[in-house]
């Protein structure tokens, strides 16, 4: 460059720029520079030469094809992959397109209307688009400024909000929660975690952990770091798919679980938890005070644990009717109980 606006192709000396933005390098040295204002995707060899990539200087617009029969507007940074693929932020357009080395250009996602919808393609919206990065596996996430998130579209082209509640603000927590206050760029480190320039402060972004697609039933938890369900349910719950995903650097996977919960059978008792306050300390020939027990658990029976009694019959043998003591059994050499609590 030779520090004078200009779209002039050339050396290192004599090429001209417009107000470039961002950069990226491919594995050969070779670097790519946004040229914003002449709306054209520039390649400078590693020898310093300067061409025009894709799109044509001065002529912004949103076709795909090959080279400079391509358009771009108002490109603002960009992204590489491992296979050479580079990746737009098209921001006049509100789209982010892809360039494979060839110099074929595709629109990834984005329709040129500025909103805030998820989907494929075309389908998904945004609303000023900020830096880009992109995982070993092709998904990009790129910051979407005006709606404060960050999205994140996989190599298919479906969108999605990745972090973010679309609230502008400072809240670390659940990626769908937390919120940005003006993020403009966008990076990750080796184990695949996004870094964000907000304002004052970098976020870090963890990419890797479980997740899980709608709230448990009552009483249950899901712990994000593990995957693992505990908890007792609450309440009765119909049966509910449930879809976990697992993340790391190399990928994903999902599985389906359903759960139901019964409710609660009436005749259930909890066992027992009791506790005494101890120490006590005690004075021979001193009455105590009586020392109860703390239960907090289900209800312990006023009776003599292990205590043997008559509960019918008059161990005379007999075959009269009638209540506990006052019945008479010859022999009864089996016996049975039903859900009632009936005794056969």
């Amino acid at each position: 460059g030779t520090g004078a606006a200009g779209s002039k192709n050339g050396s290192a000396a004599t090429a001209t720029f417009f107000h470039p933005t961002g950069v990226a390098v491919d594995a050969g040295g070779n670097v790519y520079v946004a040229d914003h204002d002449n709306s054209i995707i520039r390649k400078i060899a590693a020898d310093g030469t300067a061409s025009a990539f894709a799109g044509m200087a001065g002529t912004p617009g949103a076709a795909n094809g090959n080279g400079t029969s391509a358009r771009v507007s108002g490109p603002t940074y960009l992204a590489i992959d491992a296979l050479g693929n580079i990746y737009v932020a098209d921001n006049n357009n509100q789209m982010v397109r892809k360039i494979t080395p060839a110099g074929d250009v595709t629109t990834l996602a984005g329709n040129g209307t500025t909103g805030f919808n998820n989907g494929a393609g075309t389908s998904a919206t945004f609303n000023g688009l900020g830096g880009l990065t992109v995982d070993d596996i092709g998904n990009v996430y790129v910051v979407d400024k005006g709606n404060y998130v960050v999205r994140k579209i996989t190599p298919a082209g479906v969108v999605s909000t990745f972090a973010g509640s679309g609230v502008r603000g400072a809240v670390n927590g659940d990626p769908l929660t937390a919120k940005f206050a003006g993020s403009t760029d966008i990076t990750s480190d080796i184990k695949g975690n996004l870094y964000l320039a907000d304002g004052g402060q970098v976020p870090k972004i963890v990419t890797g952990g479980y997740t899980i697609d709608k709230s448990l039933p009552l009483g249950l938890t899901f712990d994000k770091t593990t995957g693992i369900i505990s908890g007792t349910p609450a309440a009765a719950t119909p049966l509910t798919n449930y879809t976990i995903s697992a993340y790391n650097i190399s990928g994903s996977s999902s599985f389906t679980i359903q759960i139901t919960v019964d409710p609660a059978d009436a005749n259930a008792v909890q066992p027992p938890d009791i506790s005494y306050a101890t120490p006590q300390v005690y004075k021979a020939t001193k009455t105590i005070q009586p020392l109860s027990p703390t239960n907090n658990g289900g209800a312990v029976p006023r009776t003599v644990y292990s205590q043997v009694s008559t509960f019918a019959g008059s161990g005379v043998p007999g075959a009269a009717d009638g209540l506990g003591k006052a019945a008479s059994f010859s022999y009864p050499i089996a016996i049975a109980t039903d859900a009632s609590g009936n005794f056969y």
